[in-house]
């Protein structure tokens, strides 16, 4: 915070000699110091937040052709960006969110043709999914949940009746009771709803770093690979994909739904 400049001294004291008694003028003097170092934090605050919305340029990255903002290439920074802006979803916006979903997808034919679809057990930080989940089965649709098996990098699905099929796993995660932790033949056309962190505007994902749902990915090419996330958690630039991430098919949140059909 600056420091008091003579012209405010010369103010108030004439205002203090011309118009008040001492009293006064000393209650007048301690308020007017008050709001100066409010409005010092103020603008302090305002400053910081510009500087964070610009740090991914400043830090390094290269500006595109084309009308992407940037391309942004670390992956841990990409994550914190997400952590920071999933961190100002309230409750009562995560509550709504799931309803906003599923009128989404009621509309999308995508949706309304899969028999079978493969969700995720979501945590604090994700879109609730057992509305979907619930809505899904309503629908007549096979549900697909995800397991995690003691191998490393290991994942696969299992077929689901419902929440009463669901246990803690590994992580505390919910998945498939144990006895369906057996391997089922999955189908060719399997609609999959693919939690992230990040996402952008070109079908990129940026996970939590274990790789789970990429490897099982790539050995099923032929699934229909949506990434469902808050509007909050999609990037204005374009990621940089590593060799082994697979790209999306379709991109969902409460406010829009992209797709990109050049995706393999």
């Amino acid at each position: 915070m600056g420091g008091i400049s003579f012209g405010e001294i010369l103010l108030v004291a004439v205002l203090s000699l011309v118009f008040l008694d001492p009293k006064d003028a000393g209650r007048l003097w301690g308020r007017f110091l008050r709001w100066k170092r409010q409005f010092a934090d103020l603008t302090d605050s305002v400053k910081s937040e510009l500087a964070a919305v610009a740090a991914p340029v400043a830090e390094g990255a290269s500006v595109l052709e084309g009308g992407d903002w940037w391309n942004e290439t670390d992956p841990a920074r990409l994550r914190q960006w997400a952590r920071e802006r999933l961190a100002i979803v309230d409750t009562e916006k995560s509550a709504a969110t799931p309803g906003q979903i599923l009128s989404r997808l009621s509309e999308w034919p995508v949706w309304q043709e899969a028999r079978d679809v493969a969700l995720f057990a979501s945590t604090p930080e994700e879109i609730p999914t057992f509305p979907l989940l619930e809505a899904a089965l309503a629908a007549g649709k096979r549900v697909w949940m995800p397991w995690i098996g003691t191998e490393p990098g290991q994942m696969e699905f299992a077929p689901v009746q419902g929440p009463a099929d669901l246990v803690p796993g590994r992580f505390g995660i919910l998945a498939p009771r144990l006895e369906l932790q057996v391997p089922h033949e999955i189908p060719a056309d399997l609609l999959v709803l693919v939690p992230g962190l990040v996402f952008d505007h070109h079908g990129h994902r940026i996970g939590r770093g274990k790789g789970y749902y990429d490897r099982w990915l790539a050995r099923h090419p032929s699934a229909v690979r949506v990434g469902l996330c808050y509007d909050v958690q999609v990037h204005p630039g374009r990621l940089v994909p590593a060799a082994h991430d697979m790209p999306m098919h379709h991109l969902l949140t409460e406010y829009r739904q992209e797709s990109f059909a050049s995706q393999s």
